[in-house]
């Protein structure tokens, strides 16, 4: 159960760009490489990439659905999260252009019972996360679209209307809402009549719309096993006008073309999208539904990302370089959307004729020799990394600080911040084990005491109530998250009288950030591995975009060992069983 949940669009490809380079096959050839390196890692999903009028890529890799190997091709559906809001964005604006309302009118114009101090903001506001509502609010399933606004209007504001960039899935939903009583229809259908429609999008829509019934659509998975799959999803009403949206690559393709034509997105509504009405925390522009930045040519880039459980997404798109990219996944790892980000940039640099960075290249999957490295394996400081088959692929867990530590090495990733993060989270978890909060002030803040001492007490007696008293706590390891901003993740295995759940506390700029109970994870660090054309094996880190290279040999004795290349000296693992 998640207590505080971030939203980073982040990390964009920086430095002088060379000129674009995919005019010919060359450019094409590359691309499918990078992808056929990522399908031997596991690589589930599709990606798509549009240079000038020219689809230099278009593939689709992977399984939709393991439990039955049903392979991932150009017509499953995938959800899509918040790319949503641009759809959210663009209904607005085009009722504004049939006069039905106007961005800087109040919401109150527009839906009955808002209360005074929510009734003066506006949908520019809304549209640009500058309302001051937060992220979410606890919406049931079962709840009508006018109980959900309800409960949204009900919420607290988190901060003065118009002070600054605040991202909030609840302020979409509103706005949802809103084009449902001005246009007098469903969300699905104002959206279906005014874009999907026009534009060829038949397998673009609200997840459940009897106009995607038959669909292949993907189950989506974490790292460890699946999360949710579309056909089940429940006929909810909340995050319609947020992250219910389903799609595929190519009618992706086909919202950026429409977006980017004025004959069909008016001059007006494009200006209104596309211009800056709010700055991200990091700088970064946000339009209408997009977020917008300009790299460091003078190249301008639009884009939004979406993340829902077991599926990411990201379109992007580059105005001036005629240039489009879709990446889509149900792979959901890190939670925060880490990997489509790392491969949307790996394209895009591609595109502009960078060199970057490329997953290694590998031999076939399925020589018997792989066997041999299944099993698992110890490091000398006591950690254990187990490599096994999981749907006919190698996959590589790491467990203890030590084992853990071999795969961060990266700048962002310090030792040091992982030392601090888990001793801060033991001393937290103990305390709200204990209920001592005087033991929990000595490793928070007031204010982090304030925003996290009640949840993760909380959580924990509702875990005792259950499974009845803790009888160890052991930590499996801390990891450094890869983003811009430094923060750590430490993961517990509890041991209670009648069961063992897991649990994680998360620090972000040495501050505690989040935690989640429950949640089953086999180890801190999950790698798909495959063997390599060099020889020897390749853990892949997705996200990171790094490899760790590792080779089988035998002891003096005879007995085998994995030997690891890592930083300053070769780590060697004997095998446990």
């Amino acid at each position: 159960m998640t207590f505080a949940a971030w939203m980073l669009l982040g990390a964009l490809a920086a430095g002088p760009a060379p000129p674009d380079t995919l005019g010919d096959g060359l450019g094409s050839a590359r691309l499918n490489d990078y992808v056929d390196r990522l399908d031997a890692f596991g690589f589930s999903g599709q990606l798509l990439l549009e240079q000038r009028g020219r689809v230099l890529l278009d593939r689709s890799c992977g399984l939709a659905d393991r439990r039955r190997g049903t392979p991932v091709t150009a017509e499953t559906v995938f959800g899509i999260g918040s790319i949503t809001k641009t759809f959210t964005a663009a209904a607005i604006l085009r009722l504004e252009s049939e006069g039905r309302l106007r961005v800087g009118d109040p919401l109150s114009a527009h839906l009955p019972g808002v209360p005074a101090d929510k009734a003066g903001i506006t949908l520019d506001e809304l549209l640009s996360h500058r309302a001051g509502l937060r992220l979410d609010a606890d919406l049931p399933d079962a709840a009508s679209r006018d109980e959900v606004v309800g409960r949204i209007l009900l919420q607290p504001l988190g901060w003065a209307p118009g002070e600054g960039f605040h991202y909030s899935n609840i302020g979409f939903d509103l706005l949802a809402a809103v084009v449902e009583h001005a246009s007098s229809l469903d969300y699905d259908t104002f959206v279906r009549r005014e874009f999907l429609a026009p534009a060829g999008m038949r397998h673009t829509g609200r997840a459940g719309a009897p106009a995607l019934a038959g669909l292949p659509a993907a189950r989506g998975y974490t790292e460890w096993g699946e999360a949710s799959a579309l056909l089940e999803w429940p006929r909810a009403w909340h995050g319609t006008g947020a992250g219910r949206m389903v799609s595929n690559a190519h009618d992706l393709l086909r919202w950026a073309h429409l977006l980017e034509d004025s004959t069909r997105f008016g001059a007006g509504e494009q200006e209104q999208m596309f211009a800056r009405h709010a700055l991200e925390p990091d700088g970064t522009g946000y339009g209408y539904g997009m977020q917008l930045t300009t790299l460091s040519d003078g190249t301008r880039l639009r884009l939004h990302g979406g993340d829902v459980p077991g599926y990411r997404s990201e379109l992007r798109m580059f105005p001036d370089a005629g240039r489009v990219v879709v990446v889509i996944t149900n792979q959901d790892i890190f939670d925060l959307g880490g990997q489509r980000r790392a491969f949307a940039s790996t394209l895009s640099r591609l595109a502009r004729g960078d060199a970057p960075e490329l997953p290694p290249a590998t031999r076939p999957a399925g020589d018997p020799a792989d066997s041999v490295v299944t099993g698992t394996w110890r490091l000398p400081g006591g950690g254990r990394i187990e490599i096994r088959q999981v749907d006919g692929r190698l996959q590589l867990s790491a467990e203890r600080q030590d084992a853990v530590d071999l795969f961060e090495a990266d700048p962002l990733d310090s030792a040091g911040v992982r030392r601090d993060a888990t001793r801060r989270a033991r001393t937290f978890l103990a305390a709200a084990i204990d209920g001592d909060s005087t033991a929990a002030l000595t490793v928070l803040s007031r204010e982090e005491f304030e925003y996290g001492w009640e949840f993760v007490r909380g959580q924990v007696a509702r875990q005792v109530a259950v499974h009845g008293t803790v009888d160890s706590v052991e930590c499996l390891g801390s990891t450094t998250l890869p983003y811009p901003w430094i923060g750590a993740r430490c993961y517990f295995r509890l041991r209670f009288a009648a069961g063992v759940r897991g649990a994680f506390l998360a620090w972000r700029d040495d501050r505690f950030d989040d935690a989640t109970f429950g949640e089953e994870r086999p180890a801190p660090t999950l790698l798909p591995v495959a063997a390599l054309r060099e020889g020897g094996y390749g853990a892949f880190d997705m996200v990171r975009t790094r490899a760790i290279r590792f080779r089988v040999g035998r002891r003096a004795d005879g007995a085998r060992e994995l030997r690891f290349a890592a930083p300053g000296a070769d780590v060697v693992a004997t095998r446990e069983r």
